[in-house]
């Protein structure tokens, strides 16, 4: 895994700024990377298998994602 890459410092840093101002105001923040990343095989979320953005099937496994973690 790239967890040092610079864009991942970066994108990494913005997350937590959203959580952080989101928790300020009382917003539950749902982070759903650690769980598509950490799936069978986590690049078929996305076309060709190159991380960029979603395919159908990553829209609809992020969608499934959230909306449980709404609603249990």
């Amino acid at each position: 895994k790239k967890k040092n890459h610079p864009e991942v410092i970066k994108l990494n840093a913005l997350k937590n700024t959203i959580k952080v101002v989101g928790e300020k105001y009382n917003f539950e923040f749902i982070d759903a990377a650690e769980f598509l990343h950490n799936r069978e095989d986590p690049l078929d979320i996305f076309p060709y298998q190159l991380p960029n953005h979603y395919n159908e099937n990553g829209y609809k496994i992020l969608a499934e994602y959230v909306n449980k973690s709404i609603f249990n």
